[in-house]
């Protein structure tokens, strides 16, 4: 275990924050800040918990405290070898169990981006009087959300893998930088910040290749999105080329209490467009009271 202290200045205001990755033997996480409600933030496929760099000392600020976490097969938490282990039972499993183990007794939000808003869904349909509100960017409903490609790809991820295992960094950073490129007075740019292009590589390169494992299990059908009684903000990029944004709508409709944002963004807005993502985050724990 391990802990970093350091004095920054954000909104004019100097905090600190108070940075401290830790292991469960299972799953590493950090916590910043020291507010009475808890965040947690989760990340999607793949990625890892330095995801949230930006938008931790922003929580910090306004008076949160932020937990983030590397899911299982990711970052620096348990990789197993056996692909059999990667399904999103065993995924949410481990995530239920690191919570317990945090002795939270106050209700938390949960901010999940993609497959992390799967484990945010599961979270809160298990323990509705655990859950403050519910943050979900792009998140993955259902394995059907997939393009006709992807399905046919993910169906086989053995092979999945292999490619994943063999595909060189070079190819990595291109299609990244393809996936994020806006065209703007006839110039070709990347709508990603500074930095953000190495943090995302830098998550394909530190979790299992056997993560796409996870994808093919992801049923739709297995939820009850009505029984979601925590205020929801669902936030999508217009322009999401890896989810169809179609059943988001659907998404909408189902959950009781759910206001939405669609953004000028693709699966990504959170790291494309943060200020704004931020902003929607901030406003709507304020109009809850949160």
């Amino acid at each position: 275990m391990s802990s970093i202290l350091f004095l920054g200045s954000v909104r004019k205001t100097i905090v600190i924050w108070r940075k401290a990755t830790q292991f469960n033997e299972k799953t590493a996480y950090q916590i910043a800040g020291e507010g009475d409600t808890a965040i947690l933030l989760i990340h999607g496929i793949p990625s890892w918990l330095d995801e949230w760099k930006f938008l931790v000392p922003e929580l910090v600020s306004a008076g949160y405290r932020a937990l983030a976490m590397d899911l299982l097969g990711h970052g620096s938490s348990y990789q197993p070898e056996n692909p059999d282990c990667y399904t999103v039972e065993t995924a949410y499993d481990l995530f239920d169990e690191w919570f317990s183990g945090l002795n939270i007794d106050a209700p938390v939000v949960l901010v999940g981006h993609s497959f992390g808003g799967q484990m945010a869904i599961r979270f809160a349909l298990k323990h509705p009087h655990k859950v403050a509100a519910l943050i979900l960017i792009d998140p993955l409903l259902d394995f059907g959300q997939f393009s006709r490609m992807s399905r046919l790809l993910f169906s086989n991820p053995a092979l999945a893998a292999f490619f994943y295992k063999i595909i060189p960094l070079g190819l990595i950073k291109a299609s990244v930088w393809l996936e994020n490129i806006r065209i703007e007075s006839f110039r070709v740019r990347s709508a990603l910040p500074d930095g953000e292009l190495a943090m995302m590589v830098n998550g394909y390169q530190r979790c299992s290749p056997n993560v796409v494992y996870f994808l093919r299990t992801v049923r739709d059908q297995t939820l009850d999105y009505a029984e979601i009684k925590a205020p929801t903000l669902l936030l999508w990029g217009k322009d999401d080329r890896t989810l169809s944004t179609s059943w988001y709508r659907e998404l909408v409709r189902k959950l009781p209490d759910c206001s939405f944002e669609i953004l000028n963004a693709r699966h990504y807005p959170q790291r494309t467009n943060f200020p704004e993502v931020k902003d929607h985050i901030l406003e709507f724990l304020k109009a809850k009271s949160i």
